[in-house]
């Protein structure tokens, strides 16, 4: 009997043990988490007034769809919500559904103007040429429609035939091209003059960084041997792959921390390193960045630059510095959240909100023709008097990147459409870069 009676009070101990550890772990958590139920409590009543006492009659998805884009509104830039219709349109782009011929076209009166056809695409091989217009599109009459709509037409599902109607020099003539895959190439590549190479990376693509490596050694046999300097022109570069920026960067450095990301969660923090080889380049580039340049551009010229192996030339980058993975729900909305940041070697991370600063600020040759405008009316405001009321400088840039035009914005250039020195008169970057590779003399 005693041994029962001692069985008994040991499991009514371990009992009421587990039972008073489970009940302060719960009022531990209540209390951690009392603001957020407080807050919880607010918007469901917040909720509740809307749909009973608002104006007009709204159905409740549009409302949880306002509120979970109000609570994204307050995090970074590149976290967002995505109703069932915008994340299938993402779906499609990322997995490829629709394609292309491999050309760039502009506006004409009577269609589409072709002005770009990019090697090995389907429309080479099938000898679309620069200076045709296309003026049907699957025996669709091109003339009078909205340009960007025509341009969308050319793509579709992998595969599928589209049919172009040519005028080519007076002659009309058909042409039926298969939509496929369009590699653009990522990298442009000119010897300046002996020594000095010019590379321009225009994508982080998969095999971006393979293509630089192979660009890099066609200009040594070009030259002669190894390059005494090298301008890398990663303007308007948006980013890409984070394995083909370690890549690029790893031909320049030895064993050293490239890149890191770091987040809340363990998982999303790791560390990428360089590694040490025969063939690392012994030379500093100079690197062309502007507001286009993004991510894994931002990577490779911060990082570059922290272990003393760059010089930046040109405007603030973009200022994406961060990782996003996507959670999709059961009604096919989607939330796209900001995990990890990343973080240069120094520890420094790269900020959405000023970039990478340039080591020699030098704005574009459109830029620097605005302020010359804006300098001399400075000065007429100045000679005429104090009557009139001075320039508003930031007021009037605000205003001018308001301003909407009905004409299709022009496609940036592509670094293979106009030779390297050509452009020399007209992108005052280039000319600092080149400037800035001159061989310093000896004693200075």
């Amino acid at each position: 009997m005693r041994r029962y009676l001692l069985s008994f009070l040991i499991v009514f101990s371990v009992f009421v043990s587990c039972t008073l550890a489970g009940s302060m772990f719960t009022m531990g958590a209540y209390a951690a988490g009392r603001e957020a139920y407080a807050a919880w409590d607010t918007l469901a009543r917040a909720y509740h007034e809307v749909q009973q006492r608002y104006v007009e009659e709204l159905d409740a998805t549009t409302l949880v769809y306002a509120a979970i884009r109000g609570m994204v509104g307050v995090l970074d830039p590149h976290s967002a919500f995505m109703d069932p219709e915008a994340y299938r349109n993402l779906q499609r782009q990322e997995q490829d559904r629709y394609f292309g011929i491999g050309v760039r076209v502009s506006p004409h009166s009577q269609g589409l103007s072709i002005i770009e056809v990019l090697p090995d695409s389907p429309a080479q091989h099938a000898d679309v040429r620069i200076g045709d217009v296309v003026t049907t599109i699957d025996a669709q009459v091109l003339e009078g429609e909205p340009f960007t709509t025509a341009a969308e037409r050319i793509s579709g599902p992998r595969g599928e035939l589209v049919a172009l109607g040519i005028l080519r020099q007076d002659a009309a003539l058909e042409i039926v091209v298969a939509r496929d895959v369009v590699h653009v190439p990522a990298t442009w590549s000119e010897l300046l003059r002996p020594g000095v190479g010019y590379v321009a990376l225009v994508h982080f693509h998969d095999g971006a960084g393979q293509e630089f490596e192979s660009a890099l050694r066609e200009l040594e046999q070009r030259n002669g041997g190894p390059l005494e300097q090298l301008i890398l022109d990663l303007r308007n570069n948006p980013g890409g792959l984070l394995n083909e920026a370690v890549h690029v960067v790893d031909q320049f450095v030895g064993e050293v921390d490239i890149v890191s990301t770091r987040g809340r969660d363990p998982q999303d923090s790791e560390l990428h390193r360089g590694t040490a080889s025969p063939q690392d380049l012994t030379l500093s580039p100079i690197i062309l960045v502007n507001t286009g340049s993004a991510s894994a551009s931002e990577i490779v010229a911060g990082a570059l630059r922290v272990h003393g192996r760059a010089t930046l030339v040109g405007t603030p980058t973009y200022g994406k510095g961060s990782v996003q993975a996507i959670w999709s729900f059961e009604d096919e909305s989607a939330l796209k959240l900001t995990i990890s940041r990343y973080y240069l070697p120094d520890g420094s991370p790269i900020d959405h909100r000023q970039g990478l600063q340039p080591d020699h600020m030098v704005v574009a040759a459109e830029q620097e023709r605005l302020l010359s405008l804006l300098a001399d009316l400075e000065q007429q405001v100045r000679e005429q008097g104090k009557e009139l009321r001075a320039v508003d400088r930031s007021a009037l840039l605000d205003a001018l990147e308001q301003v909407e035009t009905s004409l299709p914005e022009p496609a940036p250039l592509r670094p293979w459409e106009v030779p390297v020195l050509e452009r020399l008169t007209s992108d005052p970057q280039l000319t600092r870069a080149l400037e800035l590779a001159e061989p310093t003399p000896p004693g200075e």
